[in-house]
Formats: C-alpha cells, sequence, structure tokens
C-alpha cells in the first residue's frame, strides 16, 4: 500500500473544521456575537506574586487584561502605557469595506478563551484561474488579541477552491506580507484611516499572485526535478547505522514519500496543465502544509480533543506558522 493510499480524501481543510461559520458578512460585531467573543472592553487588573508566606505582592506598573463577563485572562503582563480595545471596535473598521462589498466575512475562530481571534473575509471579485479549471480564491485573514505585540494583523491568503480548499498565505520572496497595527494611542486612527488602504495592499498582492501561479503553471517539471526540490526543502538527514535512533529517518522518509505521492496524485493534480509542472510542485507542498503537517497538539491521540487542536494549529500555521513559512521557502525555490 502506498502512503497516498492511506488518506482521508472526505476530510475538508483544517481552517473549515474550526471556528464558526458566521451568517452576517458585512458587520463584524455580529460575525463576532455570533462566535461569542463580543465581549467588549477588556477590564485590566494589576499583577500580584503570592510570597512563600502567603503574602500577596502587587507587581508594580504590571497587570493582566481579564474577560468582563468570565473573567478569563486574555492578556497578560501588559504595562499601564497599553490601550486596551474591543475586538468588535478595533476591527469594526472593516465594517466600511465589508458594506461596499469589498470583502466578505466568512468565519471567526477563536483561541485561549477569547484572548485571540482569527477572521476570514472573501475578497469575492478577485477570484482568477490559473489554468482553466484551477481557481483561486482570494481571502484576507485578520488577527486580533490582547497581547502588546500588535492589535491587528491583516495577512492574504490563497484558497484552491475547486478542488481540495487548500487555503494558505500567500508567499512572497519579500518580507512584510503580514500588515500589522500595533497598539499606541493612535492605533485606532491608523487603521480607520487604512482600512480601505489595506484591502487594497492586498488586491495588488492578488495580481502578483496571479502571475507567480501561472508562472508555475507554465513551467514544466520532472520527477528527477521534483526531487532535487525536496532535497533543498526538505533535506533528508543521515540515514542512522545500526542501533542509531531511527525516528527521525523515519519522519523524513515519510514525508518525502507523501511528497513525491502528492506531486503526482494530490487534488487538484488531475487537472489538465497543472501535473507535472512547478504548479503542481507548488500544490503538493501546500496540500502537505495544510493537511498533513506534523503538529503538536498537546494530547494524546486518543484523547477527543486531539482532531479539533490538530486542525486548529493546522489552519494557524499554514497562516502565520511553520507551515507558511515552508510554503515561502517552496515559492522562492520554485521562482529562483
Amino acid at each position: 500500500m502506498s502512503v497516498i493510499d492511506t488518506i482521508d480524501w472526505s476530510k475538508q481543510a483544517a481552517w473549515k473544521s474550526v471556528g464558526t461559520q458566521v451568517d452576517n458578512r458585512h458587520n463584524i460585531q455580529a460575525a463576532l456575537q455570533e462566535a461569542g467573543v463580543a465581549y467588549g472592553m477588556p477590564v485590566k487588573r494589576q499583577m500580584a506574586s503570592v510570597l512563600d508566606d502567603g503574602t500577596i505582592m502587587p507587581v508594580p506598573g504590571r497587570y493582566n487584561l481579564h474577560r468582563p463577563d468570565t473573567g478569563t485572562v486574555v492578556g497578560t503582563n501588559v504595562t499601564n502605557r497599553y490601550q486596551a480595545v474591543a475586538f468588535e471596535e478595533a476591527l469594526g473598521i472593516f465594517d466600511g469595506v465589508a458594506e461596499s462589498g469589498r470583502i466578505e466575512f466568512d468565519r471567526v475562530i477563536t483561541k485561549s478563551g477569547g484572548a485571540e481571534v482569527f477572521v476570514s473575509a472573501r475578497l469575492p471579485d478577485q477570484e482568477f484561474d490559473v489554468v482553466e479549471g484551477d481557481t483561486i480564491s482570494p481571502w484576507m485573514w485578520l488577527r486580533a488579541s490582547h497581547n502588546s505585540t500588535a492589535s491587528i494583523c491583516a495577512l492574504l491568503s490563497l484558497d484552491r477552491a475547486m478542488s481540495c480548499d487548500n487555503q494558505w498565505a500567500a508567499a512572497t520572496n519579500k518580507s512584510g506580507n503580514i500588515i500589522k497595527v500595533r497598539h499606541t494611542k493612535s492605533a485606532r486612527w491608523k487603521v480607520e484611516q487604512y482600512a480601505d488602504g489595506i484591502v487594497d495592499t492586498l488586491t495588488t498582492q492578488v495580481e502578483q499572485q496571479k502571475k507567480l501561479c501561472r508562472q508555475l503553471a507554465g513551467t514544466t517539471m520532472g520527477v528527477g526535478d521534483f526531487d532535487r526540490f525536496m532535497d533543498r526543502l526538505f533535506p533528508m538527514p543521515k540515514e542512522p547505522a545500526e542501533g542509531e535512533p531511527t525516528r527521525g529517518w523515519t519522519i523524513a522518509t515519510h514525508r518525502r514519500e507523501l511528497l513525491q505521492e502528492l506531486f503526482i496524485a494530490g487534488r487538484g493534480q488531475d487537472i489538465p496543465g497543472v501535473r507535472y509542472t512547478r504548479w503542481a510542485a507548488m500544490n503538493a507542498v501546500t496540500e502537505y502544509t495544510t493537511h498533513h503537517m506534523n503538529t503538536k497538539t498537546g494530547v494524546e491521540r486518543d484523547d477527543p480533543r486531539y482532531a479539533q487542536r490538530r486542525d486548529m494549529r493546522l489552519a494557524e500555521s499554514s497562516l502565520f506558522g511553520g507551515g507558511a513559512a515552508t510554503n515561502k521557502r517552496a515559492l522562492a525555490l520554485l521562482t529562483a
């Protein structure tokens, strides 16, 4: 039995398995209410340490943020200068863009009891075909959190909608494809001023991605070329000698075999004009990172929470984490 025979082809992409698909496509507060995270302004409470004798000692100038409805900690170790902003206010500046029809809110995903939210929004007028029948749907993903790093992050993702719903962060050969707005007193003003500009930037990125995808589809790649591409993207470790640990070698070998199979027989590779091209190679990588990449869930496989946690990690990784980094490296190699 080949590796490809062990794949459950009926399983949908991880990003479709987590969070709440919302009915209200044009109002973020309503969308957040559907997902249960429209809880308003976090409450700032001073941090404290418990000494050995049981004395509670306040930590000067340091605060935790709590949900006002449940008391759950949604932000830690912020300073007095930190300007907390409710998610519905921070993200609400995109309502005007949604009402104009440029974006449509689709899904809200929450983490850590509502400490962080991810919101997907379709860019309905930006779909394109790489080759006939292989349609790409561009999406905007927004990430908002109550930590001191960034209030809002926005990025473009591409969804290979017709075949497999592989949705991955739009990789570029340059850094900076994630747009960030930091927590400052002027943060709200900045986002309100640039909400349309952010969508304009993503629209420009769509055009860049369209050219790259079609360039890949127009370049042939044989099995030998794909293997050499894999050698650079995922170098194989040294084969262990007798008696040496084999786990790393086994994992790397399984990954290589899976990717080789996905290059030939992955989702959508049978669309005319796809197989044996660099576009097929890119699709093999993105299908791997969005469906099959190893993730740490913190629970055992037989734990009832395993599937949900794995899907959450895969979805986040393919947009903002290790999966996104792998996709970016793959694109750089394929367009070098």
